[in-house]
């Protein structure tokens, strides 16, 4: 498979818990999502994705399928995908209604990016049940795929009676379904029901060797083609040391906020002291445009990774014009090399999603 690269949208600005006092922060913000966004398919990004996230006032668009819907109509040849949507905080024939949306309004362009959630506050806020989260969300994929097949859907969900067809239906048959997931269950259900793995938290490459040959296994038996999704930062500037010196310190702060909340395992991060700019290195794509696509090509030869998820934006920063800038520079500066060294073109396909059917 071609390696796809898709720019992140990160919904999150003014750092943790922000005051929000000023609502005409919250357009601003949007707005800047989707110039990112038009930033992005300009510079030749396959894909576009953004996040769901809840009860956080740094985050102004929790809706991500909402803001796609916008992305879309701003937007004419990357995919659009949800990395990830959580579909146990809501009713699953209105998630088949609005990804099928989606497809239709971009032209065939959605991507659905699925997890069971991991935050308790979100269930909490939603008065959603956390119990048994893989199992519902494995029935919320059987529900999805019948629903974009046209299949009359006859079926319990959350004790509820599901009876009736979907409509809208996808522009193309089904809308490829990538199952995020971090913990080794998850993982193989990701390989059972899932048309990719997704990866959200960084991990060191032993841990993701071992995950990968359980995801692949889990695939090939049930007749799956494997496909990874695995997320990066990434950073240009005029060299490796300003590159590390700009984002390294905003990166480790995001890191540190998951690991205060016990949401982050990784074999370099084993204490508060680990927090270094020496650890985040190995875990960032930092650099000259030739040292970033130098690593990238690096994580998609030794990693086999299929999709590389990239992020330039965290709750602290940089600052909206800044990464404006840096994602036109990964765009044409670095995409292109990368696309010669693996591929033999520094061209994007013409229909990226295509790839991932």
């Amino acid at each position: 498979m071609t390696p796809l690269f898709a720019g992140t949208v990160q919904t999150h600005f003014g750092g943790y818990a922000p005051d929000r006092s000023d609502r005409h922060e919250v357009t601003a913000a949007l707005r800047h999502c989707l110039r990112e966004a038009t930033v992005l398919d300009e510079a030749n990004f396959d894909g576009i994705l953004v996040a769901e996230r809840h009860g956080r006032s740094e985050c102004v668009a929790p809706d991500p399928l909402g803001l796609l819907a916008a992305i879309a109509a701003v937007t004419s040849r990357a995919f659009l995908g949800t990395y990830v949507h959580l579909p146990l905080l809501h009713h699953p024939i209105g998630t088949a209604e609005q990804f099928a949306q989606l497809d239709a309004l971009s032209g065939g362009r959605a991507v659905a990016g699925l997890g069971a959630g991991f935050h308790p506050d979100y269930f909490d806020l939603f008065g959603a049940p956390a119990e048994r989260r893989l199992t519902r969300l494995v029935e919320v994929v059987g529900i999805l795929r019948a629903a974009w097949a046209g299949q009359v859907i006859d079926t319990e969900w959350a004790g509820r009676s599901l009876r009736g067809e979907v409509h809208p239906r996808p522009v193309e048959g089904q809308i490829p379904i990538w199952i995020g997931a971090q913990f080794p269950k998850a993982i193989a259900a990701a390989g059972r029901i899932g048309d990719g793995w997704a990866v959200a938290f960084p991990f060191d490459q032993p841990t993701w060797d071992a995950h990968w040959a359980s995801y692949t296994r889990e695939a090939e038996a049930a007749g799956r083609r494997p496909v990874s999704v695995l997320s990066r930062h990434c950073w240009v500037a005029d060299s490796r040391e300003t590159a590390e010196q700009r984002y390294a310190p905003l990166w480790l702060t995001e890191q540190r906020y998951y690991w205060d909340r016990g949401q982050l395992h990784h074999r370099d991060f084993t204490s508060a002291a680990d927090f270094t700019i020496a650890n985040a290195g190995p875990n960032l794509v930092l650099g000259t445009p030739e040292q970033c696509a130098e690593q990238l090509v690096d994580l998609v030869r030794n990693w086999r990774v299929d999709v590389v998820k990239i992020a330039s934006r965290v709750p602290l920063g940089p600052e909206p014009a800044e990464v404006l800038e840096n994602w036109q520079r990964i765009g044409t500066e670095v995409l292109p090399l990368v696309r010669h060294e693996l591929t033999g073109t520094s061209t994007p396909p013409p229909r990226p999603r295509d790839l991932l059917l």
